[in-house]
C-alpha cells in the first residue's frame, strides 16, 4: 500500500504551514474523530514502532529553559502513517513576549511534528481501516521540571470534536470580518476614485 507520509522533511513543512494558517475556515474531510487515547479502540502501535517523544529544541535548551506543551492534531491514515498536523493549543511557563513567540513556537511545532511523524499504527481490522483524526498532548520539560500531569493539563483537549467545531466557527467569523473589512475598504477606494477633485 502506498504511504501517505512524505517523510520527516514534509512533516516539518506541514507543521509550519498548519501552525501559521490562522484565518480561514478549515474543514476536514469525512474522517473519524477520536479524543486523545481514543485510537486504542481501532488501532494499535505497529510492530517494532515506538511512540517517541519530541526533543527539546536546541535553541531554547538553556539553564533557564521554560516548561512548554503543545496540543498537536494529527491524522492516522489507513496505512498507519501520520500526517495533517496542526497546532491547536500551546502553553509555556515564564514571561510571554509577543515578538519572540512566533519563532519560539515554530521550533516547538517542528519538534512535535518530527516526533509524531515517526509514529506508526496498525489497524485492528485492516478491511475497515479509515483515516482518523486525533490529538496528542506533547510535553517539553524545562528547568523548573514541572509535574507531568500538571504540564499536560495546560494544553490537553478533552473533546476534540467540540474544540474543532468551535475553532471552525471562530475561523469562519474571522474570515467574514476580514472579507467585510476588505469590501468596505474597496468600496471607499472606488468612491474616492469617482469623486471629482478640485478644479
Amino acid at each position: 500500500m502506498a504511504s501517505y507520509a512524505n517523510g520527516i522533511r514534509g512533516v516539518v513543512a506541514a507543521a509550519i504551514v498548519c501552525f501559521s494558517a490562522g484565518a480561514g475556515a478549515e474543514r476536514l474531510p469525512n474522517y473519524n474523530i477520536a479524543n486523545e487515547g481514543g485510537l486504542a479502540k481501532d488501532w494499535t502501535v505497529a510492530p517494532g514502532a515506538k511512540i517517541v517523544a519530541p526533543a527539546y529544541p536546541a535553541e531554547y535548551d538553556t539553564d533557564e529553559r521554560p516548561d512548554a506543551c503543545i496540543a498537536l492534531r494529527y491524522t492516522v491514515y489507513p496505512d498507519g502513517t501520520t500526517g495533517d498536523f496542526k497546532v491547536l493549543r500551546t502553553w509555556k511557563s515564564g514571561p510571554v513576549s509577543r515578538t519572540e513567540m512566533r519563532p519560539f513556537w515554530l521550533k516547538f511545532a517542528r519538534a512535535s511534528a518530527a516526533a509524531v511523524g515517526q509514529w506508526r499504527f496498525q489497524p485492528r481490522d485492516v478491511a475497515s481501516a479509515k483515516p482518523v483524526t486525533t490529538v496528542a498532548t506533547l510535553s517539553f520539560f524545562g528547568a523548573t521540571v514541572a509535574d507531568a500531569s500538571e504540564l499536560r493539563a495546560h494544553c490537553r483537549i478533552t473533546d476534540l470534536a467540540v474544540f474543532m467545531r468551535d475553532l471552525d466557527r471562530r475561523d469562519t467569523m474571522v474570515s467574514k470580518q476580514i472579507e467585510h473589512t476588505y469590501r468596505a475598504r474597496s468600496h471607499r477606494m472606488q468612491m474616492q476614485a469617482l469623486t471629482p477633485g478640485p478644479r
